[in-house]
């Protein structure tokens, strides 16, 4: 009279579609340093993989947290900017807390499994961040980025 439910097959089933997809997307070529996305005869470059990690990487260090509203409360980018009018870096808590931010907020992008290395440095007015991550794949990839003083 009753319907038989397996609870098993529907536990498996559900479990099975929530896989998380971690292949890279393309996206489009910014230059940092031009601030502008990269254009070749009227197309938009478009880079995927490693470079399309390595660009997000550098947004995500670039980007001040809670500043661009449509980056608002999702915990991407960085209090780095707290950082500059010291004369060295011998803040323990600012360091420690950017390190913090940057473990976690990494594990925003599907690609990167686990930060491995972490260094900051200030250099006149940049701050040099060196990043390990290893990725799904298990390749590590090294980064390092400039942070300066202007926007």
């Amino acid at each position: 009279m009753f319907p038989e439910v397996d609870l098993l097959s529907i536990m498996e089933n559900i479990q099975s579609s929530n896989i998380i997809d971690t292949t890279v997307k393309n996206s489009l070529e910014f230059s940092f340093g031009t601030k502008t996305f990269n254009v070749v005869d009227g197309n938009p470059v478009t880079n995927a993989d490693i470079a399309a990690t390595e660009q997000w990487i550098t947004l995500f260090m670039k980007t001040n947290k809670d500043c661009i509203p449509i980056y608002k409360g999702t915990k991407f980018g960085t209090s780095i900017r707290k950082l500059f009018g010291y004369k060295a870096l011998n803040n323990g808590f600012y360091e420690s807390e950017i390190e913090r931010e940057v473990r976690e907020g990494f594990l925003l992008c599907p690609t990167i499994k686990q930060v491995t290395s972490f260094n900051m440095s200030k250099s006149g007015k940049f701050l040099v961040i060196d990043v390990s991550v290893e990725l799904q794949n298990n390749t590590i990839l090294n980064t390092s980025t400039e942070v300066s003083v202007n926007v």
